[in-house]
């Protein structure tokens, strides 16, 4: 490189014998030299068959800004003298960083495309992580990777950070681990593992039913005979998790279908599923189910349908009709409410 002048320059070009530019020269890479010398490298540029189109020379540039200004003469650092593929910057004091680009010269001094940018930063950031906790709201929550940041720092500056995730769920709820991950102004990256709690609560549901007010029947507590004793259930929703608010369905028949508490009175027969959903503060859900079985022991004229035990092994039970005022009898010596094929 000429050193007569205080500052290197290119020279005109000269349009009137031709303005194709030389291929770009690829592959830049930088490294550490002796005396913190920048050593710079990359591929040549691809060659033309036209002399004049020819790599004659390479210029260097250097700024401390990534997006640098070629037409700038303050960001020119040299020119190489030949075709040479290398180029050492031996004017950096340590502590100084820069940014470094490189471009191919013909003999008619057009000038190619820049090749791509490097750095002397060879070093990477160091990642500092701090526990977050967020409360879910509407069943989510997010965090910004700088809310797990503890105090990440680099030697010239953090350009970015990212985290492996940023949003959370009801199925989240508890500890998270999550990757913050640093970017500095070289490019360089490293990354650290963080830890999110999850606030919130998933619900855990579960289904209690009670026989409503009536004469004792001997049947399970959500079994209901027509006809005689309790002739509905309460339902009552709970949580084991913690609070919760449910809603019932299917809603028919039941006395209401919020709340913790419905009750069912049946009018016929059959098997009915009711199913709570319970929803927690941080509108997180689950669902319990049970199901009420119905019989019918109504015998007309007022009276109960039991089927009464004869302890016979070939009519093993009678069906009969009593009176209210029997059936307690009628239960005591075992037989049960209903058709005996109930």
């Amino acid at each position: 490189m000429n050193s007569t002048y205080a500052r290197p320059a290119l020279l005109p070009t000269m349009a009137w014998k031709g303005t194709a530019a030389p291929g770009a020269p690829s592959g830049l890479a930088a490294s550490v030299g002796e005396n913190n010398a920048v050593n710079l490298a990359w591929a040549p540029a691809a060659e033309s068959s036209d002399e004049l189109e020819k790599t004659r020379k390479y210029a260097i540039y250097r700024s401390p800004d990534r997006e640098m200004d070629l037409d700038n003469p303050a960001n020119l650092l040299g020119v190489t003298d030949t075709a040479t593929s290398a180029f050492a910057d031996a004017s950096v004091a340590p502590g100084q960083y820069y940014y470094y680009t490189v471009t191919a010269l013909n003999r008619l001094s057009t000038e190619s495309a820049r090749a791509g940018t490097v750095s002397n930063d060879f070093e990477a950031p160091t990642v500092r992580t701090r526990e977050v906790s967020v409360t879910l709201a509407n069943g989510s929550a997010s965090i910004a990777a700088s809310e797990l940041d503890g105090g990440t720092s680099d030697n010239w500056g953090v350009e970015s950070l990212t985290a492996s995730r940023t949003s959370f769920s009801c199925s989240d709820i508890g500890a998270q681990k999550v990757v913050l991950s640093a970017v500095d102004k070289g490019g360089n990256s490293a990354s650290a593992e963080g830890l999110v709690r999850v606030l919130g609560h998933v619900p855990q549901p579960s289904i209690s039913v009670s026989p409503g007010p009536g004469e004792a029947t001997g049947l399970p507590a959500n079994t209901i005979a027509l006809g005689y004793g309790p002739q509905s259930v309460s339902l009552t929703a709970s949580d084991a998790a913690g609070s919760s608010t449910f809603t019932w369905s299917p809603a028919g028949g039941l006395s209401t279908a919020s709340g913790a508490v419905t009750s069912f009175a049946p009018s016929a027969a059959g098997s009915f599923s009711f199913t709570a959903q319970a929803s927690s503060p941080e509108s997180c859900f689950a669902q319990a189910s049970t199901t009420v079985n119905v019989i019918d022991a109504r015998c007309g004229e007022g009276k109960v349908m039991v089927c009464n035990k004869t302890g016979s092994a070939g009519n093993p039970g009678a069906q009969v009709c009593v009176s209210p005022n029997a059936v307690p009898a009628f239960l005591k010596k075992g037989s049960v409410l209903g058709a005996c094929s109930s």
